[in-house]
């Protein structure tokens, strides 16, 4: 897997996606038709999905979750 530029291209499909920007660092971002939303758990916001202030630069899928013994 890769950093893909968002001037390259943008996610085919919504849903949970690795994001990056210069000021956010690395989160989990959501992408819909209606653009990026990320994650917040700032304990002086309420917690869920907002539309980030701060332009995403790049994606990529996330990881497989790792396989665990039953």
């Amino acid at each position: 897997m890769r950093w893909i530029s968002f001037e390259e291209r943008l996610p085919n499909e919504e849903g949970d996606y690795l994001v990056y920007s210069h000021a956010g660092g690395h989160e989990v971002g959501k992408w819909t038709k209606e653009g990026w939303k990320v994650w917040t758990t700032d304990v002086f916001e309420s917690l869920g999905w907002y539309r980030p202030d701060y332009p995403i630069t790049h994606w990529m899928p996330l990881p497989e979750p790792p396989e665990t013994k039953s």
